[in-house]
């Protein structure tokens, strides 16, 4: 992944979210998209 990018962790998943200040509707959606599948 970039190096601006932070990374999210609940102790088992991890999720890799750009290091812009803002992101949009669609990549939002596609993150808790992907958390929930994982979970």
């Amino acid at each position: 992944m970039g190096v601006n990018n932070d990374v999210w962790t609940d102790g088992e998943h991890q999720e890799y979210i750009p290091g812009h200040v803002e992101i949009n509707e669609m990549l939002a959606r596609a993150i808790i998209r992907r958390i929930k599948k994982g979970s």
